[in-house]
C-alpha cells in the first residue's frame, strides 16, 4: 500500500499519511459489518485485516488468509504500476 500511495504524490508525507489511511481503513471496515445485511456484514469481515492477521498470529496458517494478502499484494502493486504508466504518460 505504501508502494501505491508513494506512486501518487510526489511528497513524501502526504504518501505516509495516505498509507496509513488506507491500512486504517482496512483495520477498521468491519466495525460497521453487523449494522449491514448478511452478504454486505460477510464482505466486510472478510475484507478485514485483524480476523486474517489474528489467525497467523495464533500459528494457523489458511490457505484463505494467504490468499488475502496475496490478493491485497497483487491489487496494490497492478494500482501502482498504473499509476507510475499514467504518470509517464503525461
Amino acid at each position: 500500500m505504501g508502494l501505491f500511495t508513494s506512486s501518487l504524490t510526489q511528497n513524501q508525507i502526504i504518501a505516509a499519511i495516505s498509507c496509513f489511511g488506507v491500512l486504517l481503513l482496512l483495520y477498521v471496515i468491519s466495525w460497521p459489518a453487523d449494522l449491514g445485511g448478511i452478504t454486505l456484514g460477510n464482505v466486510l469481515r472478510y475484507l478485514a485485516l485483524p480476523d486474517h492477521f489474528g489467525q497467523l498470529l495464533k500459528g494457523v496458517i489458511d490457505t484463505q488468509d494467504l490468499v488475502y494478502f496475496l490478493s491485497v499484494i497483487l491489487v496494490a502493486l497492478f494500482l501502482t504500476q498504473r499509476s507510475v504508466e499514467s504518470a509517464r504518460w503525461r
